[in-house]
């Protein structure tokens, strides 16, 4: 009976459709409200403030960077450009003017821009950019071309690219929402930074009666505020980098100096309590506005701002510092955070490959005793029988007293003669011990039925010694793999969020909200895309997603899996980087007629996680079920190992280990193993006990043969591995020990029939002319199971 069947690795996977819930239509008798509320008015204005920034003479883009962070054109969106332009007026000079047209043109382009399509970030970032190229080349054709004009509009590019980014990790922040009940990421605090320095440059611009600078005062109410809910450590970073804005247009080293010494010193005694850090805040002030004093009359920080932020800061609520602690503190991010949890995994890991080695170490010492062990038992053996014998003749003193080393040595010749022939008679014996012996007939019976005892009991400790050395080849291999994915921890990947911001807008624009995108990239230079979308847009993200991956990171993607959520009504599917080849693959099968009609080879056809296919051929011992049985098991589990990720070597001595042990009768099966990296095209062989395999590249076939004994015969079973790099239309023919005939010039057939296959020649019609073959060369009737296995390497389109 022959069953042909073809498999194709299309990459494609049953998935669960579920039906969209069907939109509520608007009701179109009741005018939309404006989307304005008292929130985003507050919100807006601070862009007035952003546009007066000034860090460095004649630059002035935050404005229109803040601008960005309106995506689509609407009522909020013109408000905002209302003050940008505003702010950049006020700021003074005409050279600030620029930045008000630039801010009109973008304000322009939301306009003309779909009302229902809002823009990504990265479209944000390329219009701020282009338009500060474009109002910087304008003012240089004004006032002529130099080289100073071009480095300022570097400086201005650069400002303004960074940010965009900064005010766009801000944005959920900035909308006010929430902004009091959740603690934002570490980028985000970062972002309210930016903010924070970017208006105390605004304020910077504003003097107050005299010398009396607002930003001074702001600047180091911060930093106070920042020792009180963050703590000495967030105070001095961000002391430092308020003296750095601030001085940045002179008096750069003064300005550090005052605000880095007073966030310190307000940190450290803020452990007290606020007073304290108010305390600290103004001692610190006043102290080193008065050495200052000494060599130049108009410090930086006069006594009475400090004053002034102390007074602020010990009058603010407790309420206040509770707020701000979810916004001061910064947890190490990324790998970072990640790091700790890393190394105490790593460490735990260790520990246990470190245990189960110490357990293989210690069966194999176990065994290695079984020496005295045997020569224990020779003399308990010898003692028995001379107790039974020896202890009533009348003789006893003279043999075991007078002559016991030649009558000791009579015992080992027995033995002797007992372990080559398996009996002991009377003939066996020596005439010196029949004569002088005059027991000598019961001495031969009680050694030949004391030696009948021992073979008994040698039988069963070799076998424990097998098991153990069989349950330390275990112990060495879960080592093995404690060991492997310790080193896997230690490989960083890298996450892109800028892409997966980029794609979120993109399947947005589609009409498909995304809860959560992350865009991964492995130390192989591998991308892989983990997507989370509610239940409803299941099939549409199932669909758009592949386009959306490829026109945002360049290359084709395939989907790799979905994993539905325990707590909520989400999905998260999983795509990975189409790999450079697919593989055909198609078998043959014929059996041999027997009782139960069931055949002993078993084989398997399956792509793993990673890129990885994998082809599995095995032969059980004899034919029929229990033959199936055993091979059906090595293949499934070969299969479970290599798909989490074991290695391919460890995982077929676990195997072999499990064959020997699982019963006292023999049960043993060939291993046949072809792993193929789709990505790279390396085919990776294992043979154990298996018939050679044949690879077809272009017009030559190579044969892959190995001579090593099938899984389940001996404890320490050889492995033997090959390598072979696939191209394009290479081809892969397996076959089990039933199919080859030799003798009668008929050896190597299946190599010929496979080099003189064309290359056009379908996987299936190839493996149908090979079983065809073979059932001619046996007389038109099969005598043994019989499967044969063809794959080819298929260019995949990326």
């Amino acid at each position: 009976m022959k069953e042909t069947k073809e498999i194709k690795n299309t990459n494609q996977m049953k998935f669960m459709e579920m039906t969209l819930m069907p939109r509520e239509k608007k009701s179109r008798s009741v005018p939309p409200r404006p989307d304005l509320s008292l929130t985003d008015v507050c919100i807006d204005a601070v862009g007035f403030l952003a546009a007066r920034a000034v860090p460095l003479p004649g630059i002035a883009p935050f404005g229109l960077a803040f601008l960005t962070m309106q995506r689509r054109f609407s009522l909020q969106s013109l408000l905002a450009a209302l003050m940008v332009v505003l702010g950049s007026l006020s700021a003074g000079g005409w050279q600030m003017a620029r930045y008000a047209g630039a801010c009109l043109i973008y304000e322009v382009f939301l306009f003309f821009l779909d009302r229902k399509e809002e823009l990504s970030l990265r479209s944000a970032l390329f219009s701020a950019a282009a338009l500060v190229v474009l109002v910087d080349l304008g003012m240089m054709l004004w006032t002529g071309f130099s080289a100073s004009g071009f480095i300022l509009a570097a400086l201005d590019l650069g400002i303004t690219a960074m940010s965009v980014l900064a005010f766009d990790r801000g944005r959920s922040i900035l909308s006010g929402k929430n902004i009091l009940t959740r603690v934002p990421d570490n980028e985000e605090k970062l972002s309210l930074c930016v903010l924070a320095g970017i208006l105390l440059l605004s304020f910077q611009n504003l003097p107050f009666a005299g010398y009396f600078s607002a930003a001074n005062v702001l600047g180091l109410l911060l930093a106070g505020a920042a020792a009180v809910s963050g703590g000495v450590l967030s105070a001095a970073v961000l002391g430092m980098g308020t003296g750095l804005l601030l001085g940045i247009q002179g008096g750069l080293f003064p300005y550090l100096a005052v605000f880095s010494v007073c966030s310190m010193v307000s940190g450290f005694c803020a452990k007290k309590g606020k007073y304290p850090a108010a305390a600290g805040l103004a001692a610190s002030g006043i102290c080193l506005t008065l050495y200052y004093t000494l060599s130049d009359p108009y410090p930086v920080v006069h006594i009475y701002e400090a004053a002034a932020a102390a007074g602020i800061l010990a009058l603010l609520p407790d309420q206040v510092f509770a707020v701000l602690r979810r916004f001061t503190g910064f947890p190490l991010s990324g790998s970072d955070a990640d790091q700790p949890y890393k190394e105490h995994v790593q460490a735990k890991l260790a520990l246990a490959a470190a245990s189960f080695q110490s357990l293989a170490d210690t069966f194999v010492q176990l065994s290695d005793t079984q020496d005295q062990a045997d020569q224990h038992e020779i003399a308990v053996l010898f003692d028995t029988a001379v107790n039974r014998v020896c202890r009533s003749c009348p003789r006893a003193s003279d043999c075991w007293d007078r002559n016991f080393n030649d009558s000791y040595k009579t015992l080992f010749r027995f033995l002797e003669i007992m372990e080559r022939k398996g009996s002991l008679t009377a003939a066996d014996a020596d005439s010196r011990f029949t004569a002088k012996c005059l027991h000598a007939e019961t001495m031969i019976r009680e050694m030949n039925r004391l030696f009948e005892v021992y073979k008994i009991n040698q039988v069963w400790k070799t076998k424990l010694c097998e098991n153990r050395e069989l349950v330390s080849q275990q112990f060495r291999g879960v080592s093995r793999i404690f060991t492997s994915i310790s080193e896997e921890l230690a490989q960083d990947a890298v996450f892109d969020q800028l892409a997966a911001e980029e794609l979120r807008c993109r399947m947005k624009a589609k009409e498909i909200p995304v809860l959560h995108v992350s865009v991964m990239r492995t130390p192989e230079g591998k991308k892989s895309v983990r997507m989370s979308i509610t239940a409803q847009h299941l099939k549409a993200a199932r669909l758009g997603a592949p386009a959306v991956l490829k026109s945002v990171l360049g290359t084709a993607f395939v989907f790799a899996g979905a994993t539905p959520s325990e707590n909520t009504d989400s999905v998260t599917l999983r795509f990975q980087e189409a790999p450079r080849l697919s593989i055909s693959a198609g078998f043959a099968c014929a059996g041999k007629p027997g009782e139960d009609g069931e055949s002993g080879d078993s084989h398997m056809l399956n792509t793993l996680r990673g890129g990885k296919f994998i082809a599995t051929l095995s032969d059980g011992m004899g034919t029929g079920r229990r033959a199936g049985r055993e091979s059906g098991a090595i293949v499934h589990l070969l299969e479970e190992f290599m798909d989490a990720g074991f290695d391919k070597t460890v995982a077929v001595r676990l195997i072999n280990s499990a064959m020997v042990m699982k019963s006292a009768g023999e049960a043993f099966a060939t291993v046949d193993m072809c792993m193929i990296d789709l990505y790279t095209g390396e085919a990776e062989f294992i043979k154990n006990g298996a018939e050679p395999s044949y690879i077809k590249c272009g017009g030559k076939t190579e044969t892959i043969r190995a001579a090593s004994l099938p899984v389940g015969i001996i404890s320490d079973v050889e492995i033997e591995t090959f390598a072979h790099t696939l191209n394009p239309g290479d081809t892969i023919v397996m076959v089990s020990d039933g199919l080859e005939v030799r003798g009668d010039g008929k050896d190597g057939w299946i190599r010929q029939t496979v080099e003189n296959a064309g290359g056009d020649v379908p996987v299936r019609e190839l493996a149908d002319r090979i079983m065809d073959k073979a059932v001619t060369l046996k007389g038109g009737q099969a005598d043994d199971d019989m499967t044969v296995i063809v794959l080819r390497a298929v260019a995949q389109t990326r």
